[in-house]
C-alpha cells in the first residue's frame, strides 16, 4: 500500500515537472515572438519617421519659397488696388470736367482704362436721355416730316437742331449697317457738298466705335458711336468728340440720336435727332462772321437784319441737304 501511494506521488511529480517545462517553453517561445513583433514595430515606426521628418535646409528651402510667393502675390494685389484707385481718380476727375458748360466736344480721358469707362459712360447718358429728346420733338409721328429749330444770336452763336422722320428702303439689319457707315454724312448739315465724303473708322465695334469725316472746308468730324439694340427697334447715339486738330482746322459741337425700326417688307423708318452747335477752332469758337462762312454765308455784321438772314440762310442749305440726302436714298 505504502509502495503504491509513493509510485503515484513521483508519478505525479513528474507530470507536474513535464507540465512545468512546457510552459517553461510556451513562455520563451511567446517572449521571443512579442520580442521579435516589438522591434518589428520598432524598426516600422522608425522607418516612418525617417521618410516623414525633414531636414533643416529643406524646411528653410519651402519656408523661403512660400515667402517669396507671398510677397510677389501681395505686390502683384497691390498693384492692382494702385491700378484701380488711379482708373477711380481718372473717373472722378474726367466727370467733374464734364459738369463744366464748355463749348467744345466732349474730351475722352487720355488714360486708356479710364477712357473705355468714359466711352460707356458717355452711350449710357445717351440712351437715358434718349426718351425726353424725341418727346421734345413731338416723337413719335405717323408721316415723314422735318422740322428745325436754329438759334442764331451773339451771345450762343448757331445752333441747329434737326429733328427728322424718314424712310430707309431697306430691310432693317440694313438700315443699322448703313447709318453706323453714314452716320457723318447725315450729321455734316452744312455746307452745299455735291456728294458724301468718305468717313473713317477709327475705332471699329459691333455695338460701340469712333468714326471721322473731313470736308473740303477744313471742318471735321469726329463721333464716338454707340449702337442699342432692343426687342423692336435699335438707336444709333451719337456724341462728339474733341480731337487735336491743326490750326485751320474746326469742329462743330454735335451730338445726335438715330432710332430704327421695321416698317414693312423691305423698309425701315428712322427717326433722328442731330444738335449742331456754334463750331470752334483748337484755340477758340469761330466769329459769327467764320461761323456764317461755315455754312457758305458771308455775314456783314451781326445786327439783328444780319442774324435773321443767316437764320434763313441756315434753314435754306439744311433743307437743301435734306432733299439731296432723300433723292439718293430713293435712288
Amino acid at each position: 500500500m505504502a509502495q503504491t501511494t509513493d509510485a503515484a506521488k513521483a508519478k505525479a511529480r513528474e507530470y507536474n515537472r513535464r507540465m512545468k517545462r512546457l510552459y517553461r517553453r510556451e513562455e520563451k517561445l511567446e517572449m521571443e515572438y512579442l520580442q521579435n513583433k516589438v522591434r518589428s514595430l520598432e524598426a516600422a515606426l522608425l522607418d516612418t519617421k525617417r521618410a516623414a521628418v525633414l531636414s533643416w535646409k529643406e524646411v528653410a528651402s519651402a519656408l523661403r519659397e512660400n515667402a517669396m510667393l507671398s510677397v510677389t502675390q501681395n505686390r502683384a494685389l497691390k498693384a492692382q488696388v494702385e491700378e484701380k484707385q488711379r482708373v477711380i481718380d481718372g473717373m472722378k476727375a474726367w466727370i467733374a470736367s464734364l459738369q463744366q458748360p464748355s463749348w467744345r466736344n466732349v474730351a475722352l480721358p487720355f488714360d486708356p482704362h479710364v477712357q473705355i469707362l468714359g466711352k460707356e459712360l458717355l452711350i449710357k447718358q445717351m440712351r437715358h436721355a434718349k426718351d425726353n429728346a424725341f418727346q421734345n420733338q413731338a416723337f413719335p409721328s405717323k408721316d415723314q416730316f422735318v422740322s428745325l429749330d436754329i438759334v442764331c444770336n451773339s451771345d450762343n452763336g448757331v445752333q441747329v437742331t434737326l429733328a427728322w422722320q424718314f424712310c430707309l428702303p431697306m430691310q432693317f439689319s440694313l438700315a443699322q449697317d448703313f447709318l453706323s457707315r453714314h452716320v457723318c454724312s447725315f450729321l455734316m448739315v452744312g455746307g452745299l457738298y455735291s456728294g458724301d465724303f468718305p468717313s473713317m473708322l477709327v475705332e471699329p465695334g459691333s455695338s460701340k466705335f469712333i468714326r471721322r469725316m473731313e470736308s473740303p472746308k477744313g471742318e471735321v468730324i469726329q463721333v464716338l458711336c454707340g449702337l442699342i439694340q432692343d426687342p423692336s427697334s435699335s438707336t444709333l447715339v451719337v456724341q462728339g468728340i474733341d480731337v487735336s486738330l491743326e490750326s485751320s482746322q474746326f469742329q462743330h459741337k454735335r451730338h445726335a440720336w438715330f432710332e430704327m425700326r421695321p416698317y414693312g417688307e423691305g423698309v425701315s423708318i428712322v427717326r433722328m435727332i442731330g444738335v449742331t452747335s456754334h463750331g470752334y477752332y483748337p484755340d477758340r469758337c469761330l466769329t459769327m462772321q467764320e461761323e456764317a462762312q461755315s455754312w457758305g454765308y458771308d455775314l456783314r455784321d451781326d445786327s439783328p437784319d444780319g442774324l435773321y438772314y443767316l437764320r434763313q440762310h441756315v434753314a435754306h442749305v439744311v433743307n437743301a441737304n435734306i432733299a439731296r440726302k432723300r433723292k439718293s436714298m430713293e435712288e
